[in-house]
């Protein structure tokens, strides 16, 4: 025991601090959606009277990443640039790996409950996307400590801090409450069909506890949308269309489930799903001008390889966790590329949610198969320091452009300084500068193909005319003409530019 807790001690510090490597390497704050965050902190520190969820922004709506920022760095003395730059991303992460670990003790041992949680913290595009504090970051761990609160046997008092607790996860992000809603909604699904299909009894207590959970997460998120807005507007063709999606993939999932082996074959189904909805990524963005699909696509395909070998040890001791997170994430993502094209930006966040039944796969594997799931392990800590260093160093053509540099900064300052008119730039420029300054997508095709902006200053860097100028994770567009060449260059901060043509 003593030997796993100094393994894992050294092991959270290790991932941990990891999170700190694209943001010191560039010696900026990493990710676009870092900087509409620290705008708004600053807002709030300048002015601490204002009525937060009046703010005319999307982020006001949901402040609570904002709001902890705030108290922490007051109570700190630490400045809120140093703590969205180096410090939020690795104390989020710190505090994401302890509250998962908490929650495997509860039904794996401590050498088990240890790998899975450096394989949640080693998942490629969950360690990218975890090494900046971003409302969704900051969301797991509400997240991971509201499922602790229903996991460890719930008390009549235990109630107000859930529902304390499920109105922070609602004020965190919208996309995270409702994948816990989906989860939990699952979860009694997948318990009912045990109950029909294969006899095993229902536990009253849990249903009940489980059933009081989402419809206490679920009004509140309702009441919120109300209020504030919905998160994505939705009309009744789309939500009509979810519904088939949501009932085809549900369908499979019960037809699926029954007599022996039914739980990996149900469970498979989903996973082929996934895997055929990652490959519909890669023909998404191979087809459009977007990046090439190569090495960099492994990286962040690999941890499947795990999922599958969870999948190969049968469980029917513990939680059906792995379809209660997977269905609904399958649903989202293969609506989400098939149809709500408008939303395909989104694509990448629903498969970071593939770390948590990734890490529950790794602590069930490696009860049986400890030597095999380690290799697995070690293969995908590979993977994760390999797409954390191409991020790092802007050589990832998919997230090249979360990477800011000084470069930018100085740039940021000129055009705050000299530039009056809006500009237009891709998606990395258009968070760095605000929206009350930049415009982009369709502005910035017509632009790009015709080299002309109509005197509209264009800001573009070295790395968008090697990879393409992002307007969301799944689009980008090439330009059609050398921007070098064919217009004014009047701003070059070497390798970050002003251009009117």
């Amino acid at each position: 025991m003593e030997r796993w807790t100094k393994i894992l001690v050294l092991a959270l510090v290790a991932v941990s601090a990891a999170r700190m490597t694209p943001s010191t390497v560039s010696n900026t704050v990493y990710s676009t959606d870092a900087w509409p965050l620290l705008r708004l902190a600053e807002l709030l520190q300048s002015e601490p009277e204002i009525r937060v969820l009046g703010i005319n922004s999307h982020h006001a709506r949901y402040p609570s990443a904002v709001l902890s920022s705030l108290v922490y760095t007051t109570v700190a003395g630490v400045d809120l640039y140093s703590f969205y730059a180096f410090m939020g991303a690795p104390l989020a992460s710190l505090v994401l790996a302890i509250l998962f670990y908490a929650l495997l003790r509860r039904y794996f041992n401590a050498a088990s409950s240890t790998l899975g949680v450096l394989g949640l913290l080693v998942y490629p595009s969950f360690a990218l996307f975890t090494s900046a504090y971003l409302k969704e970051v900051y969301a797991y761990t509400v997240t991971l400590t509201l499922l602790l609160l229903v996991a460890t046997g719930l008390r009549t008092s235990s109630w107000l801090l859930i529902g304390l607790a499920s109105y922070s996860l609602v004020l965190s992000h919208p996309l995270t409450s409702l994948i816990v809603i989906a989860s939990t909604s699952t979860f009694l699904y997948i318990l009912f069909i045990d109950y029909v299909k294969r006899g095993r009894p229902l536990e009253t207590r849990e249903w009940k506890v489980l059933l009081a959970f989402s419809t206490v997460l679920g009004s509140l998120y309702a009441l919120h949308a109300r209020l504030a807005g919905p998160p994505v507007p939705l009309d009744a063709p789309d939500l009509i269309v979810l519904s088939i999606y949501g009932f085809f993939v549900y369908a499979s999932y019960f037809a699926a489930r029954g007599g022996r082996g039914g739980s990996r074959v149900g469970a498979g189904s989903v996973i082929l799903a996934t895997l055929l909805t990652l490959t519909a990524i890669s023909l998404y963005v191979g087809l459009l001008e977007g990046p090439s699909v190569g090495l960099n696509a492994f990286f962040y395909a690999s941890p499947l390889v795990l999922l599958l070998a969870g999948l190969r040890v049968r469980d029917e001791r513990r939680p059906p966790v792995l379809g209660a997170v997977l269905l609904p994430l399958a649903t989202g993502v293969l609506y989400t590329l098939s149809y709500a094209r408008f939303a395909a930006g989104i694509v990448h966040r629903f498969l970071n949610y593939l770390a948590y039944p990734i890490g529950w796969c790794i602590s069930t594997a490696s009860e049986k198969k400890p030597l095999l799931t380690s290799v697995l392990l070690l293969c995908l800590l590979c993977c994760s320091w390999s797409a954390i260093y191409a991020a790092s160093t802007g050589r990832d053509p998919f997230t090249y452009y979360w990477r800011y540099t000084p470069r930018d900064l100085v740039l940021k300052k000129y055009v705050e300084i000299h530039v009056e008119m809006v500009i237009a730039a891709s998606v990395k420029y258009y968070y760095l500068l605000g929206g009350d300054r930049v415009t982009y997508s369709a502005d910035l095709a017509v632009i790009l193909s015709s080299c002309k902006s109509g005197g509209r200053p264009l800001v573009f860097s070295v790395e968008e005319l090697e990879y393409g100028f992002p307007v969301d994770p799944l689009h980008y567009i090439r330009p059609g003409h050398d921007l070098l060449t064919c217009g004014g260059i009047v701003y070059n901060a070497g390798g970050v530019y002003v251009g009117v043509f």
